[in-house]
């Protein structure tokens, strides 16, 4: 073959080389992420009544995504409850894909905080690491516009009203501030993995002319994850935590009001081995009062049919309960459990179902 031949061939196959690898990267850029993602996810969205927007939605090196300002809106009874994360990112591992296994990654700033995890596979188990940092409980909502309205005194002068608390535990259970920290280490089996089967056991029979033949019934195929082989630890610490003032609905009462309660710093640990979530801590001490928890549960296959069962011991300070309205039916009810024993502590034993069963209380 000529030298010119050669230099013709090289030319070209580097022309085609350039221009397939320019294609592939400005299909790779200007994808419709956004719009594919708002097709195939609407139903979901329509099943779960939340609706999900985003400005945004970039790819990530090669096997990730990156999305900016992602709202997650789901109306309920006190309103719409919604968050507003400023910048999410998911990646999985291409060399974890090549053999089949879960490898990811992910990566979210939300509420002034961070949130970043990974999710790996081992066996037929997967392991899951997840650690909060500096999430302001009281930040969890979506950014609007704010408009100052004035409203008019008894006496006729005008002055600005009072913001609504619209965040996303105020609209669900009532206001809530403090600084949240966490950090979460599980190992999970595989979804659909396959329960140990029960030991066999044999009976004997001196009768044969009474023995049937026994046929195996097959199995219907295991969904979803089995918690009672999950094992892990949950570190939770809450500071400056307060609750309220704002309104607690119930479905029996309506809403109740709930005035200003200052906890302190709340401290949670949890173990989960043997099939038992164990809550081994669970204290705060404010300037109204101190509470403490401890107890487990036996996990299921179905946890509608797991219940907790503990004991509840709290203290409510005096200046706390002077302060309360004398008609609230706060005072009323606290005023009903007569002077606390042992230091101050009221003291409970507690059973939860967490299927939405009847829970009990019982003092001693």
């Amino acid at each position: 073959m000529q030298e010119t031949t050669k230099r013709k061939i090289w030319k070209w196959l580097g022309y085609t080389l350039f221009f397939m690898a320019a294609f592939v990267y400005f299909m790779y850029r200007t994808f419709p992420y956004k719009q594919l993602f708002d097709r195939f996810s609407m139903n979901f969205q329509r099943q779960a009544k939340v609706r999900v927007k985003m400005s945004n939605l970039h790819p990530y090196w090669l096997s990730g995504v990156e999305a900016n300002n992602v709202i997650i809106r789901k109306p309920m009874k006190k309103g719409i409850a919604a968050v507003q994360i400023k910048y999410v990112r998911a990646h999985a591992s291409l060399f974890g894909l090549l053999f089949r296994r879960i490898s990811a990654d992910f990566y979210a700033e939300v509420a002034k905080g961070t949130i970043e995890g990974s999710v790996n596979q081992s066996g037929g188990k997967v392991n899951v690491k997840l650690d909060i940092k500096r999430l302001s409980l009281n930040a969890l909502r979506e950014k609007r516009r704010r408009v100052r309205r004035r409203v008019t005194t008894k006496k006729g002068k005008a002055k600005a009203a009072k913001p609504k608390n619209d965040s996303l535990l105020a609209t669900l259970f009532a206001p809530v501030y403090g600084r949240l920290k966490a950090k979460v280490r599980l190992k999970v089996p595989m979804p659909g993995a396959k329960a140990a089967a029960p030991k066999k056991t044999t009976k004997k029979n001196n009768n044969r002319r009474r023995r049937r033949r026994r046929t195996r019934r097959r199995r219907a195929p295991a969904r979803g994850v089995d918690m009672t082989k999950a094992t892990g630890t949950i570190k939770v610490d809450i500071r400056s935590l307060s609750l309220g003032p704002g309104e607690f609905p119930t479905a029996q009462m309506g809403d109740l009001p709930v005035p200003l309660l200052r906890l302190g710093k709340l401290v949670l640990r949890i173990k989960i081995a043997k099939g038992t979530l164990r809550v081994t801590r669970c204290e705060s001490n404010g300037a109204d009062g101190a509470l403490k928890l401890t107890g487990s549960i036996r996990l299921r296959r179905n946890m509608r049919y797991a219940v907790f069962r503990g004991k509840l011991e709290f203290k409510i300070n005096k200046s706390f309960i002077d302060g309360l309205d004398p008609t609230s039916v706060l005072k009323t009810g606290l005023g009903l459990l007569g002077p606390a024993p042992n230091g101050g502590f009221y003291r409970y034993r507690l059973r939860i179902p967490l299927g939405g069963g009847r829970a009990t209380f019982r003092r001693f």
